[in-house]
């Protein structure tokens, strides 16, 4: 169902969709928080992954299967917390599996394409509160509005999600800016890339807010 070459991997011709799964990893010195990232570019909406990961502690035994498009409701009580993009516990955990699966619309003659898969991951014993035992259910002040990446330039709509997420923030605090005046600000040429740093994003952000920024 996937195809693997030097550039990545993607979906054999006719195939609509497939899963890729990862051997367990063992990781260098045990951890409690895990932080996993991806490069999957996307040609065009017609596109869609999903990626899972899951974690064996020192004792051998795994976590549920966590998913970056499903949020999980982890038992009351459960030294274990899914934020999002990030696993933390109070646990020390010592090896990660993934499991990655690309879909495409029937019409579709282009394939989403795996390029790499990051984990970052550090013991935070210490660096953090205990994970509280009851969770309150999170609310945020500010509603932020979607804006669709591909709809404001198909060319570059699947490599400015960083540029897209301030500018949405940012619309929702009452300062209008354009996303792909984020992404032009954020544009590393040296590099080709629209996800450059802290300092390349608080260019756009003290912009908006009329803050200086050195």
């Amino acid at each position: 169902m996937l195809k693997s070459r030097p550039s990545g991997i993607t979906l054999c011709p006719g195939i609509l969709s497939g899963w890729l799964a990862t051997p367990p990893v063992d990781i260098r010195k045990p951890f409690r928080r895990a932080i996993p990232s991806w490069n999957i570019l996307q040609a065009d909406s017609a596109h869609s992954f999903e990626v899972e990961i899951s974690a064996c502690n020192t004792h051998g035994k795994w976590t549920p299967w966590f998913s970056n498009r499903k949020k999980e409701d982890l038992p009351q009580g459960d030294a274990l917390l899914w934020e999002i993009d990030q696993f933390r516990s109070d646990d020390l955990f010592r090896q990660v599996r993934f499991r990655v699966h690309l879909s495409r619309a029937i019409h579709s003659r282009t394939s989403p394409r795996l390029t790499s898969l990051y984990l970052t991951w550090n013991d935070c014993k210490g660096d953090e509160c205990p994970i509280p035992r009851s969770k309150p259910r999170p609310v945020s002040p500010v509603q932020v509005p979607f804006i669709h990446q591909h709809e404001l330039d198909p060319l570059v709509g699947g490599h400015i999600c960083s540029p897209a997420s301030v500018s949405m923030v940012l619309q929702g605090m009452g300062h209008g800016i354009d996303p792909m005046d984020v992404a032009q600000l954020a544009f590393h040429s040296d590099y080709q890339i629209y996800e450059a740093g802290l300092r390349r994003f608080m260019q756009p952000v003290s912009m908006a807010l009329g803050a200086g920024w050195s």
